[in-house]
């Protein structure tokens, strides 16, 4: 009965333990752009501020809307006929208006071109935190597969050790091969240990990403650095990068400026009406009914001391406009320009992880004959651990090769946008 009791309070302290460690789950590289804009607070402040633009839309339909006014108030006051005086008066006033120049409408206009602009530099917020992202997790993923191929190398060696050390003792050889086994241990030492070094800051800045701080390296998932033959596809490239998009916008949100600026040099046109009673001290009647007042009518204003200077403000507009204009044509040429030697980027490195793999098949296979003749005793220790490194380098630079891969896609989105 008390080591059933004992077994079962065991059994509750472990249970949490392994709950925990089997709700990991592994984060696809795919599964990145998702979690992006679910997690990362860049992302989250670009979608307020694309918010707070909106909320100021409909700026043409608002300035229709008459504004009123009412005033209540008591007044004291001493007049030299009548003394020490004190009146009542309100009023309610209405204003509306009919015509302005147009400028309500490019006020608008410019509201939504903002909005557009802010769509823009929302989605490049996107993009550059998702690249980050991808830069983050193509690492981490080099990292933990160049972990195993270390792990693996440090067993190869180990096994090696005992017989290297019984060669020596019976004077098959000299210490010079223990040496030398020692050397490529303590170099694959430093390499784990390197490696290490890049996963913290790595994880860090994924973390940071993502909005997860409780990621660790076993979420990665390193079948993204498995590249297909054939390649991935490349992006499609119909659509206009962040920067175009941008300096587009821009020089339409100066020409509207424009178009504003030349609609103040006109005259508005506005209809106002009152109604109220108006203070002793306006007019100086006891009775209050002959202080009642009402009226209404239309109202021209032309602001012609401001004619001159919203003409030069609006040739200021119209000069900005040209300036933005030339400028996407320049991001459009550059960008072309880079994603050509992008996409060439990409054939160049498909072709270097193609040759990988064929001289990583042929470096297994001279392992493999490098160790049967060392045990036969044709080849030195020296030989051996020189094949293994061989082995160990190509490993790694494939890795690296396959990063870059990923990474020229990922520079084009980063451009582009997806």
């Amino acid at each position: 009965m008390i080591a059933h009791i004992l077994f079962l309070i065991k059994f509750s302290l472990l249970f949490p333990l392994w709950a925990v460690s089997t709700t990991a789950q592994t984060i696809k590289y795919e599964d990145l752009g998702q979690l992006i804009k679910q997690g990362n607070k860049k992302v989250a402040s670009a979608n307020y501020e694309l918010q707070s633009r909106k909320d100021k839309e409909g700026h043409l339909a608002r300035s229709f809307i008459p504004k009123i006014q009412a005033k209540v108030g008591q007044e004291e006051f001493h007049s030299d006929a009548l003394g020490d005086q004190s009146s009542t008066f309100y009023g309610l006033s209405l204003t509306a208006n009919l015509y302005n120049g147009s400028t309500d409408r490019r006020e608008d206009e410019k509201r939504s071109i903002d909005t557009s602009l802010m769509k823009v530099s929302k989605s490049k917020s996107l993009a550059e935190a998702l690249f980050l992202a991808r830069k983050s997790y193509l690492e981490l993923a080099k990292a933990k597969a160049m972990k195993e191929v270390l792990h693996d190398s440090m067993e190869r060696l180990e096994r090696l050790t005992p017989q290297v050390r019984r060669k020596v003792q019976s004077g098959v050889i000299t210490k010079s091969a223990l040496t030398s086994l020692h050397l490529a241990q303590a170099e694959i030492e430093e390499n784990k240990r390197q490696g290490q070094r890049s996963i913290f800051l790595s994880l860090a800045n994924l973390k940071t990403h993502l909005a997860k701080p409780n990621l660790t390296l076993s979420e990665i998932d390193t079948s993204s650095l498995k590249i297909d033959k054939k390649g991935d596809s490349s992006p499609k490239l119909n659509r206009k990068s962040f920067l175009v998009k941008d300096a587009l916008l821009r020089s339409t949100y100066f020409e509207t400026e424009n178009k504003l600026l030349s609609g103040k040099r006109l005259p508005s046109l506005d209809f106002f009406a009152s109604y109220g009673l108006l203070p002793f001290s306006e007019r100086e009647n006891v009775n209050e009914d002959d202080r009642k007042e009402w009226k209404a009518g239309v109202q021209i204003t032309w602001d012609i001391g401001e004619i001159w200077e919203n003409k030069k403000l609006a040739q200021s507009s119209r000069s900005q406009a040209q300036s933005s204009k030339a400028l996407s044509q320049f991001y459009e040429e550059e960008t072309r320009t880079l994603v050509e030697a992008l996409k060439a980027k990409q054939s160049s490195l498909l072709e270097s992880l193609l040759d990988l793999e064929k001289e990583l098949k042929m470096s297994t296979v001279y392992l493999k004959q490098i160790s049967a003749e060392y045990l036969r005793g044709v080849k030195s220790t020296s030989d051996l651990t020189s094949a293994l490194n061989g082995l160990l380098k190509l490993k790694k630079h494939r890795l690296e090769i396959a990063v870059q891969y990923r990474l020229a896609f990922a520079e084009i989105d980063r451009i582009m946008g997806e």
